[in-house]
């Protein structure tokens, strides 16, 4: 019979308080029991034949956790998250005039690429929807990135003038009040964008 050189549980559930003594310094407080957790799920299992101090181990095992974790959150960009609060964040109101809205400046938007000149949509298209970068357009186009940008210029522009003609020819059928005429400073600004 062949006695296992597997770390049995409860050894490592032994060194839960020094796991998060070490943990309280370096991280949030509700963070301690998923970064311990992590450890101890690391630890279980494994083969112990090698390890001389258990103790010293399981420490290293938690500084790795914590580093993967750092490792972590620099790629996710974690510190740039912010918590989703309902007073920061009410919830959306996905009214059925709230969606017919978006559904009659999609059809402005959609009539209003139809009647840019093809290379121009056909740059809009890569640029938007396919995701290429204005260098790669070019280079497909075999023209230069500079001619993309003012492509996109133009087509942008236009968009804008129409959407903004449609927005404002609904304004003014639509009664005063909260949902009235654009007021004159946001009608000046958007115009402005488009000259």
């Amino acid at each position: 019979m062949q006695i296992s050189n597997r770390i049995a549980p409860w050894e490592v559930l032994s060194f839960r308080p020094a796991l998060r003594a070490f943990f309280r310094n370096k991280v949030q407080e509700d963070e301690i029991d998923d970064l311990v957790q992590e450890v101890l799920i690391r630890m279980h299992g494994r083969d112990a034949s090698g390890i001389d101090n258990l103790e010293h181990y399981v420490i290293r095992a938690a500084r790795n956790v914590l580093r993967d974790r750092y490792r972590r959150d620099q790629v996710r960009r974690r510190q740039d998250h912010c918590e989703l609060l309902e007073h920061d964040h009410p919830p959306d109101d996905m009214s059925p005039e709230r969606i017919l809205r978006a559904r009659e400046q999609l059809a402005t938007t959609l009539q209003a690429m139809d009647e840019l000149p093809e290379r121009s949509r056909t740059i809009l298209v890569l640029l938007r929807w396919e995701g290429m970068s204005y260098s790669e357009v070019a280079e497909l186009l075999d023209i230069s990135v500079s001619a993309v940008q003012k492509h996109v210029t133009r087509s942008m522009r236009h968009l804008m003038a129409r959407v903004l003609e449609r927005h404002e020819s609904q304004a003014d059928i639509e009664p005063s009040g909260e949902r009235g005429v654009l007021d004159r400073r946001r009608r000046m600004a958007c115009s402005s964008a488009v000259n």
